[in-house]
């Protein structure tokens, strides 16, 4: 009995929202209230009768019933393939989701962002064809329900913003062809275990969360090439050490007061992000990541340039800027292959002439926003060098002059 009146209240809400939405009727105050209480029946949990698809013949049917409004100035949006499916659907700042959305079976991107979503419902598991899952900025989403397990196509996960939601169900490990899973802004206190299950997993962002220490499990991830763990305050980076494969670490912002040692294990490292931490020394055992292009060491505690960082003889694009107390770059001459070299808001009164070494190799220099009165010559005589940034420094006009006739006739594009 309760079964046939769900029907028979999904029915009529199908065709009084068929009708809301193309206008055709001013229907009374009292319908919409009766439309709120049909809303709520077809939302029961744990009632999979609720949601009847065979009221849509075609994916088009079921874009016709959905409340928002299509159109170029939209937000939300939805695209089909040549055969008139609907493959992708993005819901941006609508509240009303209401279930047969998950009628789409030929989705394969869904993305819905700023709603009241609190629990993802378990009619989820509709979307069999489901490849990319992304929610944004979903304040109040809580929970993701076990039905998450049944999307055997999905490769990419993602969810940012959502600061209630602290677990995941034990099924979640069961989407072995996850590749991509971002978290970020979430309420984990800890890598949850599940997702150290998922040995095929490539790509984990855990951005902005409560995680303090890495699991011994995570050695299970064996294909894992990128971790994002920025923005945590981490204690304990013991279990970094098993993560070999690794060819991008992020550690940004995560309160550490001294380099992780566990890194120099970490020998596939090309990209390593370090950067808003109380670092002030470099240990030598960085010499171990000689596959290391790019370090970024931005927003620490560095009152000279570490010279350990010239061990690197891969590194092509070093970031240093936003270390207030930065003065001394002795030692500069002795990076094999810098390209890049961000050097912008520290405490430089002087460039030293040694940078000439470089000559071969460095294409970008960054000076912005530093305390230099004037440059050495051997800045113009750079073979290599193609753009140079020092606004915002100590000048005068005649240095200023004399600086724009050194790099007269050169290809050097200088930002004064």
């Amino acid at each position: 009995m309760v079964y046939n009146d769900l029907r028979y209240v999904l029915a009529v809400f199908s065709i009084l929202s068929l009708i809301v939405s193309t206008n055709e009727t001013k229907l009374p105050s009292t319908i919409f209230s009766k439309l709120n209480v049909a809303r709520k029946f077809i939302r029961i949990s744990g009632c999979i009768e609720s949601l009847d698809c065979s009221y849509f013949q075609t994916d088009l049917d079921v874009i016709k019933m959905l409340p928002y409004t299509f159109d170029q100035s939209s937000r939300t949006r939805y695209y089909t393939n040549s055969a008139k499916e609907v493959t992708d659907l993005y819901i941006s700042g609508e509240n009303n989701l209401p279930l047969y959305l998950y009628c789409l079976k030929n989705l394969q991107t869904l993305y819905i962002q700023s709603s009241d979503l609190i629990h993802l419902p378990m009619e989820i598991r509709n979307l069999q064809q489901l490849k990319t899952l992304q929610f944004y900025n979903n304040y109040n989403l809580v929970s993701i329900p076990d039905e998450i397990g049944e999307l055997k196509s999905m490769e990419q996960l993602t969810i940012i913003g959502s600061p209630k939601l602290l677990t995941l169900p034990h099924q979640f490990e069961q989407l072995k062809n996850l590749q991509h899973i971002q978290f970020s802004s979430c309420g984990f206190e800890e890598i949850p275990k599940v997702i150290t299950e998922m040995v095929g997993l490539q790509y984990l962002y855990l951005h902005y969360n409560k995680v303090t220490s890495i699991p011994y499990e995570i050695k299970r991830l064996t294909s894992l090439r990128a971790l994002s763990l920025s923005g945590n305050p981490l204690k304990s980076l013991d279990e970094l050490k098993w993560l070999t494969q690794l060819a991008t670490l992020d550690l940004d912002s995560c309160q550490l007061n001294e380099f992780p040692i566990n890194i120099k294990y970490l020998t596939n490292l090309s990209q390593l992000y370090i950067g808003g931490n109380n670092l002030t020394v470099i240990p030598i055992e960085i010499a171990k990541l000689q596959r290391l292009n790019t370090l970024e060491l931005s927003s620490s505690k560095f009152t000279k340039l570490p010279r350990e960082l010239t061990l690197l003889n891969s590194l092509t694009r070093l970031q240093l800027n936003n270390n207030h107390h930065l003065s001394d770059l002795t030692g500069i001459g002795s990076f094999q292959n810098l390209q890049e070299l961000y050097l912008s808001t520290n405490n430089l009164t002087m460039i030293p002439k040694e940078i000439i070494k470089l000559s071969s190799t460095l294409t970008y220099l960054v000076l912005y926003n530093n305390q230099l009165t004037d440059l050495p010559q051997e800045l113009a005589q750079m073979n290599r060098l193609e753009s140079l940034d020092i606004q915002n420094n100590k000048f005068s006009n005649t240095t200023l002059i004399k600086i724009k006739q050194m790099f007269n006739g050169t290809n050097v594009t200088v930002y004064y």
